[in-house]
């Protein structure tokens, strides 16, 4: 049976504001407890928790992708250092060291914008999904093993893909000099 809170110095949080919470210093720790208020039709039920709980819930939920929870590393980014100019004659095959101990759950590639493109900003991204060269083909394939991530290159003459402005999309071709190649992955 639940016991009254009637002296309890209780702080609202946002559950979005979790990841950051507090901008005064001190982060919320293992030991601090957490009230979870659940309105089920118009009656008003508390129970607490703790962040070692909340943990353990995102964790085991199937959404284990959350960035480095407290010593578990689940998450991992790497960008290469040089544009797709330097990839052009293609059957190169970039690797990226994950760090897991096991195949990733998944894998995301992008081109990552690294000076503005026609309608592309820095550090705008586009999936490599929709990328294709200039025979219609896939710009590049992905794979992955329990160590690495693998972006397989073939040789290409031009990078298109299909953009969206000012309401209307039409296809672009993409200037090699202006992108670079980041992988993410989650355990």
């Amino acid at each position: 049976m639940s016991t009254p809170c009637n002296s309890l110095n209780a702080q609202f949080i946002k559950v979005s504001q979790l990841g950051s919470y507090p901008a005064s210093g001190s982060a919320i720790k293992d030991a601090d407890k957490l009230m979870i208020i659940e309105n089920t039709g118009g009656s008003y039920f508390s129970r607490n928790s703790s962040l070692s709980d909340l943990r353990k819930y995102i964790l085991g939920s199937g959404t284990s992708g959350f960035p480095t929870l407290g010593s578990t590393k689940s998450y991992y980014t790497g960008t290469d250092a040089l544009t797709l100019n330097n990839y052009v004659l293609g059957n190169l095959s970039l690797t990226f060291a994950h760090g897991f101990a096991s195949v990733p759950s998944i894998v995301r590639t992008v081109l990552l914008c690294i000076s503005g493109d026609g309608y592309y900003n820095i550090n705008d991204e586009i999936d490599v999904s929709g990328c294709y060269n200039e025979n219609s083909r896939p710009f590049c394939s992905v794979s992955s093993n329990s160590t690495n991530v693998r972006v397989l290159i073939p040789s290409f003459t031009y990078i298109k893909t299909y953009t969206w402005n000012g309401g209307t999309n039409g296809l672009v071709n993409l200037s090699s000099g202006a992108w670079s190649i980041k992988v993410y992955a989650w355990k």
